[in-house]
């Protein structure tokens, strides 16, 4: 899945909104859907932002990923893309995978970020527990990877990673 071809985006973790604005710039055929927790002053800006430049093609859903995902369950939402960068404690990244293989297809794209592959050097707070949901659910063959990236320099370390859902067709 190449992003000129994601009709429909799904991310937790809007933050600021720059995920966003990246597919709905480069791509204007698709519809982004986000959720975000709200914790930043800087995420209405976003939200405000997008909302004026992209209008009915932009919708940011304020809350906890564990309320909002059952939600767009509830609806039926299917995504050809979701991007996963929510909660970084264990529990809540597990969940927010496990959840939305039910928003996804056989053909979905899931990326998670901060997920560290074999570097123990670069364990941090916010990627240990994206990290172990990753590996088990891979070894439970609940997903399976694609694809895994790294970008560091002298003051900064991040990754992520790509994969799709075990889903039958």
């Amino acid at each position: 899945l190449c992003i000129l071809d994601c009709k429909y985006f799904f991310e937790i973790g809007f933050n600021g909104g720059h995920s966003a604005e990246t597919i709905l710039k480069n791509n204007n055929d698709c519809t982004v859907i986000s959720c975000d927790i709200g914790w930043h002053f800087y995420t209405k800006y976003g939200n405000w932002y997008l909302k004026k430049k992209y209008g009915d093609r932009f919708k940011l859903y304020m809350g906890d990923s564990r309320d909002i995902v059952p939600r767009l369950i509830h609806e039926k939402y299917k995504f050809d893309l979701i991007f996963i960068d929510g909660g970084h404690e264990y529990k809540v990244a597990l969940e927010d995978i496990i959840k939305c293989k039910e928003l996804a297809n056989s053909k979905t794209i899931l990326l998670l970020d901060d997920v560290l592959q074999e570097n123990e050097e670069n364990v941090y707070h916010y990627n240990s527990g994206p990290t172990k949901a990753w590996n088990e659910l891979i070894s439970n063959n609940f997903i399976s990877q694609l694809d895994y990236q790294e970008f560091k320099d002298e003051d900064m370390f991040r990754s992520f990673v790509t994969g799709r859902y075990d889903i039958k067709q």
